[in-house]
């Protein structure tokens, strides 16, 4: 039996906590380093050109240039992300430090007109840029719109916020309409089914507008035709967010990525609907982003009657098969957080299965070791700071709890309206650390 559980252990350990982290490539040479603003922290010159209309492909015309200041020579990647369905990106090798100008060759075809905020990253630094697109594909536009229901700054939409529009299509189909973000919340996406002719197209709103003033959307009604209007948001209290673990849509955070020398970003986009145990909820989609785009995606949810923040996982081609485990399901939940924490707290989450015919248990043991804690990350010392850190283990044919070997204890630093500042491996080395961040 000794023998049995420590191959199970040890194949587990290399299924488990190595079976999420990010694909790395080794690349010739060492990194170039430096930064895309001054020793005061404002952004170096940087300048946009060509023209950018709806529905119109990117070509050689249409680029950005950025000033780097370089501190340490070598192979480079500067990349802004994917806004409005087009983006911006180059790679290159810097033979000298100092000052540098960087031209970034644009991809993809705006969608919808309206200005579109960039933001560049390069090493551990970024830098907005703003890109006006203007025109329209052509069509004949709204027609007339109509904005419904009341919007304030700081109040969840609801079903009875819409705008409503007459279109005409000069082809009968399905088509994808929606409109850009803006001020926190958007309307759509929808698909229509349109007949030849004019249509009556409606598009509910989602999200919460973050400030009171005047807000202009773009609309894109999905036959290459786009158009305007504007929605007025009034005054209200604006709530700070609280939770340790934010999942409001639109929030980001920029981390290093200590173990591969880089930098990658979060982004809570969109939704997806999972059933565990006969039960479906919906979780917030986390998508993990560097250089080269998006690399993966995690799935999470808060139970806003409790406080508890679950991630989902999907068993499907993870370590347990290769470990001859198997699960009694293939999706499951795992309690890794709780908004209300003390000192000392602990919780588990055990996953029922077999292991060569024996009935076995596997547990994510948590354990809450600060919750008052202070942490720096990045020359930012942040303070009520919730410590925790957990560990896998194992109890085959009920021989006793047992940690896997390299499973842990591994440790995560949370703050309070922010989410995770840090994460350490299990021997204690950090693994990321929180750059910038933008919670909705």
């Amino acid at each position: 039996m000794r023998y049995l559980l420590i191959g199970l252990l040890g194949s587990l350990t290399l299924g488990i906590v190595y079976s999420c982290q990010k694909e790395t490539s080794i690349e010739y040479g060492t990194a170039a380093k430096g930064s895309l603003q001054s020793s005061a922290g404002d952004c170096l010159p940087k300048t946009v050109a060509g023209s950018y209309a709806p529905g119109r492909a990117l070509n050689d015309s249409n680029y950005i240039e950025v000033t780097v200041n370089v501190t340490t020579a070598g192979p480079y990647t500067i990349f802004t992300d994917t806004v409005n369905g087009y983006a911006f990106k180059t790679t290159g090798t810097f033979s000298g430090t100092g000052t540098n100008t960087v031209r970034l060759k644009g991809g993809g075809t705006p969608v919808t007109a309206g200005t579109d905020d960039f933001t560049v990253f390069f090493d551990s630094s970024f830098c907005d840029i703003s890109i006006p697109v203007s025109g329209s594909s052509g069509g004949t536009g709204c027609g007339t719109s109509v904005v419904q229901g009341t919007y304030t700054a700081g109040t969840v939409l609801v079903a009875a916020n819409t705008a409503v529009f007459t279109h005409t299509y000069a082809t009968a189909g399905n088509y994808s309409v929606s409109t850009n973000t803006v001020n926190g919340y958007s309307f759509g996406p929808t698909s229509y089914t349109a007949t030849a002719g004019s249509n009556t197209v409606t598009l509910t709103a989602t999200g919460t507008p973050t400030a009171a003033g005047t807000n202009n959307f773009n609309i894109n009604f999905g036959d290459g035709q786009t158009c305007s209007f504007t929605v007025t948001v009034g005054s209200g209290t604006v709530t700070q967010n609280t939770d340790y673990f934010p999942t409001t849509q639109g929030s980001w955070w920029t981390y290093d990525d200590i173990k591969n020398s880089d930098t990658f970003k979060v982004t809570v986009n969109g939704t997806q609907s999972i059933t565990v145990s006969g039960n479906t909820q919906t979780y917030q989609k986390f998508v993990y982003s560097d250089a080269t785009g998006p690399f993966y995606t995690e799935y999470y949810r808060k139970d806003a009657a409790t406080g508890f923040y679950y991630q989902s996982f999907d068993t499907t081609g993870s370590g347990f098969g290769q470990a001859g485990v198997t699960l009694s399901q293939a999706k499951f939940d795992v309690l890794f957080l709780k908004n209300t924490l003390a000192t000392g707290a602990t919780w588990t989450t055990d996953i029922s299965a077999t292991y060569s015919g024996l009935p076995t248990t596997i547990r994510f043991a948590y354990t809450c070791v600060d919750a008052n804690a202070t942490k720096t990350v990045n020359g930012k010392t942040f303070t009520n700071v919730y410590k925790v850190q957990y560990k896998i283990q194992a109890n085959v044919a009920n021989s006793g709890w047992q940690d896997v070997p390299g499973g842990g204890p591994f440790t995560s630093y949370y703050a309070k309206g922010i989410g995770l500042l840090s994460a350490d491996d299990d021997t204690g080395s950090p693994t990321q650390n929180i750059r910038y961040w933008q919670v909705n």
